[in-house]
């Protein structure tokens, strides 16, 4: 996992690069892996291992919890490719029991909160 905690402003360009390329091209660089194996068999399942941020942004998390909403939109779209050209193959994702486990970045994230006030919708 790579992250940067702090606010938007603070995040370097370079920063959100390296988070996206991690994050985000790592599952789809390792899902065409898969799929260069799976076409000329016509069967096999990818697991994607998802994260709560995908559903719950939090604050000072804005690079990891996009990448981790592009992984979810890349995901649901390759579902959509793979039934549309009927192959056998099946994707399937892992969703987190809890809807924010308590992770090392949440913790930070809170540390760093503490005294400020954010109200999340």
């Amino acid at each position: 996992m790579v992250t940067a905690v702090g606010p938007v402003e603070s995040i370097s360009p370079s920063e959100f690069h390296r988070i996206t390329d991690v994050c985000y091209h790592g599952f789809v660089w390792g899902t065409r892996a898969a799929l260069h194996h799976m076409r000329p068999r016509n069967r096999g399942i990818i697991i994607q291992v998802g994260s709560a941020m995908a559903y719950r942004s939090i604050p000072l998390q804005a690079a990891y919890c996009g990448a981790k909403q592009a992984i979810r939109g890349f995901t649901d779209a390759l579902r959509c490719e793979l039934l549309h050209d009927r192959r056998r193959g099946r994707r399937a994702e892992a969703r987190p029991r809890r809807a924010l486990a308590m992770t090392p970045a949440r913790r930070a994230t809170r540390a760093r909160l503490a005294g400020a006030l954010y109200v999340c919708s």
